[in-house]
């Protein structure tokens, strides 16, 4: 809901959402809705492979934020590099439309937990911190962790998650690489990092970032889930690190705000779906976001939660 008094834009204190989407438009509707405020624009990602989304559709559903399309439609797979460059195509239109005091990457299927004005007096509140996620060490040190960026996976784009015969040829790359010791995280210049890749970053931060794109399309291309590891690594090189929100984030997403699940998650990487069970749980988590939501799954909990957050239901 929209609190009284906040109808006029303000032009220094802004934020930018980077809204990455390939199906479920209705409840990427419902997502524009519930950001809609004065202070945040929305720039959004369609996936070249959806055919069936409708532009000025979604706009209808927005009345005080800027909403933006990128100028590009990338076709993007799971697990391939494809979803960092999707990332920076992102930052780069918002940061053409900036400065914003955040840019917080987000999905068209997760939700806000926080009536929008909420959402925003939080951030502006810790300004200059990062929201970032980073999964514990011991996770990182591992060798599968660390061969998703350290080898060339030249075919991930065309495997995706698919067990095929491209799938097995991939395998036999990655363990020719490793019997020749290869490892391009040598080349980094600072420790490779891995964790969540939704996170709300600083106006600062981005500045940096698209300075140094050339090192991140240089470094992350070939690789796997990527979208996981570039901009903790990133990060790792640069004076933010000492801006963490959590000094010491390991595994708890309360460093990016993002209320995800994986102890109930599919066990193949997908975390939790949330269903009207969770009502309480959720709004009372303390996040300001939720990831995930399936129309398909359970649609109640998501019109509950707009009716909650819209102040048309207690």
């Amino acid at each position: 809901m929209i609190e009284q008094g906040l109808n006029v834009r303000n032009k220094t204190d802004r934020h930018a959402y980077l809204i990455k989407a390939h199906n479920q438009f209705e409840l990427l509707h419902m997502v524009c809705r519930l950001l809609d405020h004065p202070n945040h624009d929305l720039f959004i990602h369609i996936d070249k492979k959806a055919t069936d989304f409708d532009e000025e559709a979604l706009r209808c559903h927005v009345k005080y934020s800027g909403v933006y399309f990128t100028p590009e439609r990338l076709d993007i797979s799971w697990g391939s590099s494809t979803q960092v460059w999707m990332e920076l195509l992102l930052f780069k239109e918002a940061h053409a439309h900036g400065p914003y005091s955040y840019y917080h990457i987000f999905s068209g299927v997760d939700l806000p937990l926080k009536p929008s004005g909420e959402i925003y007096d939080f951030f502006q509140s810790h300004k200059g911190k990062q929201f970032i996620h980073y999964s514990t060490d011991d996770f990182i040190a591992k060798k599968g962790t660390k061969y998703r960026v350290s080898l060339y996976h030249f075919l991930q784009q065309r495997v995706g998650r698919k067990k095929s015969f491209l799938m097995q040829v991939e395998r036999a790359s990655l363990m020719l690489q490793r019997v020749l010791g290869i490892d391009r995280t040598r080349s980094y210049g600072r420790a490779a990092g891995a964790g969540a890749n939704w996170a709300s970053v600083t106006q600062e931060l981005v500045d940096t970032l698209m300075k140094e794109e050339a090192w991140i399309r240089k470094h992350f291309r070939w690789c796997r889930n990527a979208d996981e590891a570039y901009l903790q690594t990133f990060v790792n090189g640069t004076r933010f690190r000492n801006d963490l929100y959590m000094p010491d984030p390991q595994d708890d997403y309360h460093s990016c705000m993002r209320y995800i699940d994986f102890s109930r998650g599919d066990g193949n990487g997908s975390p939790y779906t949330w269903r009207s069970c969770d009502f309480d749980e959720l709004i009372h988590s303390g996040f300001m976001f939720a990831r995930k939501f399936d129309l398909n799954v359970d649609r109640e909990i998501c019109y509950r939660l707009e009716a909650y957050l819209t102040g048309k239901t207690e």
